[in-house]
């Protein structure tokens, strides 16, 4: 039990990681295209 809790918060904590990391990339490639735009 304590060892797929410990899984299981390794996980979450990497899924948290991917989605910070994807949701900078994004917010920099809508702020290039904006700029593009100008």
């Amino acid at each position: 039990m304590t060892i797929f809790y410990m899984f299981y918060n390794i996980n979450i904590n990497n899924l948290n990681k991917v989605k910070n990391t994807y949701m900078k990339t994004l917010i920099l490639y809508i702020s290039l295209i904006l700029f593009q735009l100008k």
